[in-house]
């Protein structure tokens, strides 16, 4: 008489085994794409070609066999490889395809618009709270801040300020023993007026908390419902590439 675990072992077999005995089908059809866009040729994981009556076999019967740790383990696995695989093709193509595969839940939420500058300094940009010219003259700073960083980086690449690169680790102490780090050699001071924009460490902490809070409770829902059964990578969709945006500079970003 068979046991449970050789009466499961014997159903996962078979329900796997009817899932690859066709040949591979790619995961996009060619011929429903753009020809200009490119071509994907993920292949598909086993259980994306069962039924849905076979995936709900093979799902209790390998989660009997596995334990629920392990069977995490392999259907995470497989929609974080799919995942990787999807991010790059739509990288080669230097498309921006917003939240996905989040959908459009976390983009109904609008980013704070910020300028952000080196040692954790952000700054307010929001139009309702800020005036224009001060947006622009933080956005100036910024982009001369990186400028300065970006020149730095070239001349001690060919031994032309040395001292500069010398400078930046030297440190030195205080009256009272602490160790004073010396600012960066091309790091921008934002002057006084600009000052009341910046955000507060204590709100940004507070965002950061939120933000990981919400994150937690988004792994802790997947999990479950990939031990129900509810969320495999048979549910992780292509974007759709006639939504998706051209990344700016695609190109320069490839060869930098």
């Amino acid at each position: 008489m068979l046991t449970v675990a050789a009466l499961s072992s014997l159903i996962l077999s078979l329900a796997t085994a009817a899932a690859i005995k066709e040949p591979q089908q790619l995961l996009v059809d060619p011929e429903a794409m753009d020809p200009a866009v490119g071509q994907a040729d993920f292949k598909k994981f086993a259980i994306e070609d069962m039924s849905d009556a076979k995936f709900r076999l093979h799902h209790h019967a390998a989660k009997t066999l596995l334990s629920d740790q392990s069977y995490l383990v392999l259907r995470e696995g497989e929609i974080e490889r799919r995942q990787s695989e999807i991010w790059n093709y739509l990288w080669s193509l230097g498309l921006d395809c917003g939240y996905w595969p989040d959908g459009e839940t976390e983009g109904s939420q609008e980013e704070p618009v910020r300028v952000y500058m080196s040692s954790g300094r952000i700054f307010d940009a929001d139009p309702e709270r800020v005036p224009q010219d001060a947006v622009v003259a933080l956005q100036n700073l910024t982009e001369q801040e990186h400028k300065n960083r970006r020149d730095m980086r070239r001349r001690q690449m060919c031994n032309f300020d040395q001292s500069d690169n010398d400078n930046d680790k030297k440190s030195s102490s205080d009256d009272d023993g602490s160790v004073r780090v010396p600012e960066p050699t091309w790091k921008v001071t934002v002057p006084d007026e600009y000052m009341q924009y910046l955000i507060p460490d204590s709100v940004l902490d507070e965002e950061n908390q939120k933000i990981e809070n919400c994150w937690r409770e988004k792994a802790e829902k997947e999990k479950k419902d990939i031990l129900a059964g509810k969320k495999s990578v048979r549910d992780l969709k292509m974007p759709d590439l006639s939504k998706c945006k051209k990344f700016e500079n695609h190109m320069l970003y490839q060869t930098t």
